[in-house]
């Protein structure tokens, strides 16, 4: 039996990638609420891979 699960938890850095902006950018976006808010684990800030996704699909049906 496989416990698999679709769910990551991204690094900020992980983040800015995927939208292809800096670091002070995910930052900056986080404060004006553009982006999902990111759980802490252990101290680390993490956002799950889901959220992200779903928030850049959004962004791009919103543009169309």
């Amino acid at each position: 039996m496989s416990y698999e699960t679709p769910f990551k938890h991204l690094r900020v850095g992980q983040v800015a990638d995927i939208y292809g902006v800096s670091i002070p950018t995910i930052w900056r976006w986080l404060k004006e609420n553009r982006i999902p808010k990111p759980t802490k684990i252990g101290g680390s800030t993490r956002w799950l891979n889901i959220e992200i996704e779903s928030n850049v699909k959004s962004l791009h049906e919103d543009k169309e």
